[in-house]
């Protein structure tokens, strides 16, 4: 049986491993990939283990005759490293504070298993790239000017629709990089996709960009976007393959209905959807036309998600379109 000292020692050193892992990942998060929305989570669960092991654990630690503190360190090659080294860190030290923890309190042992799971959702989330069923298309077109767009996306936002993409065609380079500043610091929580500008989507470290057979190729975006999150539109199976042959990590597929945002954009219809279905196992957003009435069929047609344009920002109310579609 171990003794109290011993189960203590334990304790401070995984206390200290998880919380210092979890400062490096919020740190890392905050400073590096400028993700709020995530680092805020990181802070949270820091927090949780602080106050759940604040009873004093200090005076058993004897780092003299700690056999561990010499361990060599192997060097970074890869800023991605240092996230995926201490989301392991803090897995590990989390699991050891439960075991070691129901010496002193099941309790303390209970509230650390379901920060640990907590845990895990959120190092999925952060290794993979889990889209959203709804990805709202924030065109400045649709709006009726910058007022309204953010008092768009404060709807979305507040009914937990995150994903956004920001479009504006005639808009300046400049302005679309200053309107992404605003909508990053009104609105951290939202993951931003770039239409097009793949370079205003690179000086916003944003959650990622979208880009269209017109505009780099495929495989450049990639390589220029790194582990950044590449969408492409796919108007018929010759953009498919290039986008396969990129590796994106989404295609936008349409136009599915007519729509007011392209309306000179070619309609290929559900049948088309169901034919990329069969041809790709990479995420699928429909687009063109879709709205709460109509999208029931664009998922029974294979769709993975829906990207919604003037169905939200043309809606009678915006709010019940969006409840709508969610409920979907």
């Amino acid at each position: 049986m171990f003794c109290e000292k011993d189960v203590n020692r334990v304790l401070d050193a995984n206390r200290n491993r998880c919380i210092e892992g979890l400062r490096v990942v919020e740190d890392y998060l905050r400073f590096v990939k400028n993700d709020s929305y995530n680092s805020s989570k990181i802070r949270d669960i820091r927090h949780k283990v602080s106050l759940i092991l604040n009873f004093k654990i200090i005076q058993s630690r004897n780092t003299e005759s700690d056999i561990g503190k010499y361990y060599l360190h192997s060097l970074y090659v890869d800023e991605d490293q240092i996230l995926k080294a201490n989301l392991s860190r803090v897995k590990e030290s989390l699991r050891v504070l439960e075991e070691f923890s129901r010496f002193i309190d099941t309790s303390i042992s209970q509230h650390l298993m379901k920060i640990r799971f907590k845990f895990y959702d959120i190092e999925k989330d952060l290794l993979s790239k889990n889209f959203e069923k709804i990805y709202i298309l924030a065109d400045l077109s649709l709006a009726k000017d910058e007022s309204d767009l953010f008092d768009g996306l404060n709807i979305l936002v507040n009914n937990e629709i995150n994903l956004i993409q920001l479009r504006a065609k005639k808009f300046s380079t400049r302005k679309i990089y200053e309107i992404g500043i605003k909508i990053a610091e009104f609105f951290p929580q939202a993951k931003l996709i770039i239409n097009d500008k793949v370079e205003v989507a690179i000086a916003l470290k944003s959650y990622g960009v979208h880009v269209g057979e017109d505009e780099l190729p495929f495989g450049v975006v990639r390589r220029l976007m790194g582990r950044s999150v590449v969408g492409a539109t796919v108007h018929n199976i010759d953009d498919l393959k290039a986008s396969q042959i990129a590796n994106v990590d989404y295609i936008g597929v349409g136009a599915i209905y007519p729509s007011s945002t392209k309306p000179e954009c070619k309609l290929n219809g559900l049948e088309f959807l169901k034919k990329i279905r069969s041809l790709t196992a990479t995420f699928i957003y429909a687009i063109g036309g879709i709205n709460s009435n109509n999208a029931k069929a664009v998922f029974d047609a294979g769709a993975d998600g829906i990207c919604v344009g003037s169905g939200f920002w043309h809606a009678n109310d915006r709010d019940e379109e969006i409840k709508k579609l969610i409920n979907i």
